[in-house]
C-alpha cells in the first residue's frame, strides 16, 4: 500500500516535543518562497543538505522545488547532475499567499493548534497540537479542517476509539489530534512524499512517535488496515473514489469533509448503500458540511 515515512518506536515522551525538526524550526517560515518548476522527478538528496532548501512537491510527472531565499545556483548545479531533467519556470510568491493565509494559532473545543515557532501562554484547559506546515497545504484553520476537530471530539467522548485511519492526511493536523483526544494508534496516509515527511516531523515535534504513523501512499487498500474511525478531509473526486468500495463499511465510523452540500449528499447516499448510517451535519460554515458514518 504505501511507504512508511515514521515508524512505530516507544513513545517515551509525555507531552509535546519541541525542537527544529520541521523545515522552519523555531524560526518561523520566510516571507517569500522560490519555487522552481522542473519537468521530471528531481533527486532533491543533495539539496536537502541546505538549509535554504524547504522541500520537493512531486505531481503529474514534475517536481517543485521550494527554497528560502534565490537559488539559481543550486537549481543549475542540480540540472547538470540530472541531464533528464528540465527548468520550465520560476516563481517567487509570499507564503502566506501560497498557504492561502497566515498561520496562526487557534482553538477548535479543546485542541489548541499551534504554530511550531511560537510558544503559546499556558491554557490548562486546551490540549495543543504544534503544527509546521512548511509548503504543504493545511495548517488545520480551514472550515473543513475544524469542522473535523469538532466532530472528532464529540465521538471521542462518546465512544473509545483505538485506531484512526486518516486518508489525504497533509501535514498531519487531524492525525494528530486524534492521538490527544485518545486514539492509540493513528495511520496518516497521504500520496506525496513531502506530505508525507512533513506529518513525520509534526509526530515528533509532538512527541507522539510510535502512537502516530506517516505513511505514503494511495488510498487503495488502505482500509486493510481496520480502524474504528476513518477521517477523510479531501476532495470530491478522491472522496468518490474512496467510498465506490464496500470496504467503506468494515470501518467503526467515518468522518468526512472537503465537500460542497451537493457532493456531501451524493457521498451520502453513496455510503447508505453499502448499509451505513449517515448524517450530514452543518459545519462551522454552510457551504462546507461533515458527513458522519457509522458503518452496519
Amino acid at each position: 500500500m504505501s511507504d512508511i515515512v515514521s515508524g512505530a518506536a516507544a513513545d517515551t515522551q509525555a507531552g509535546h516535543c519541541r525542537g527544529p525538526l520541521a523545515p522552519f524550526g523555531l524560526n518561523g517560515p520566510p516571507e517569500e518562497l522560490f519555487i522552481y518548476y522542473i519537468r521530471g522527478l528531481a533527486d532533491d538528496r543533495a539539496l536537502r543538505r541546505r538549509e535554504d532548501f524547504l522541500g520537493n512537491w512531486l505531481e503529474g510527472g514534475c517536481s517543485f522545488l521550494f527554497f528560502g531565499r534565490p537559488s539559481e545556483a543550486a537549481v543549475r548545479d542540480l540540472l547538470l547532475s540530472q541531464p533528464e531533467l528540465e527548468l520550465i519556470q520560476e516563481h517567487r510568491v509570499q507564503y502566506r499567499d501560497w498557504l492561502g493565509g497566515g498561520v496562526t494559532a487557534f482553538r477548535e473545543g479543546n485542541i489548541r493548534v499551534v504554530p511550531a515557532w511560537e510558544d503559546p501562554a499556558p491554557d490548562p484547559e486546551a490540549t495543543d497540537i504544534f503544527l509546521d506546515p512548511g509548503v504543504v497545504f493545511g495548517a488545520g484553520n480551514h472550515p473543513t479542517t475544524r469542522g473535523c476537530l469538532r466532530e472528532m471530539e464529540r465521538v471521542f467522548a462518546g465512544q473509545d476509539v483505538e485506531t484512526v485511519l486518516d486518508l489525504g492526511a497533509g501535514t498531519g493536523v487531524l492525525s494528530l489530534a486524534a492521538a490527544r483526544l485518545g486514539a492509540r494508534r493513528v495511520v496518516g496516509l497521504d500520496s506525496n512524499p513531502l506530505a508525507a515527511r512533513t506529518m513525520r516531523d509534526n509526530i515528533l515535534q509532538n512527541g507522539l512517535w510510535g502512537r502516530v504513523l506517516a505513511a505514503c501512499g494511495h488510498a487503495e487498500g488502505a482500509f486493510a488496515i481496520g480502524a474504528d474511525l476513518v477521517l477523510a478531509n479531501i476532495h470530491y473526486d478522491a472522496m468518490r473514489e474512496i467510498v465506490s468500495g464496500r470496504d467503506i463499511a468494515r470501518v467503526g465510523r467515518a468522518i468526512l469533509a472537503g465537500l460542497f452540500p451537493r457532493q456531501a449528499e451524493e457521498i451520502a447516499a453513496m455510503l447508505r448503500d453499502r448499509g451505513m448510517r449517515v448524517s450530514v451535519n452543518p459545519g462551522l460554515e454552510r457551504e462546507w458540511p461533515i458527513v458522519s458514518a457509522c458503518g452496519a
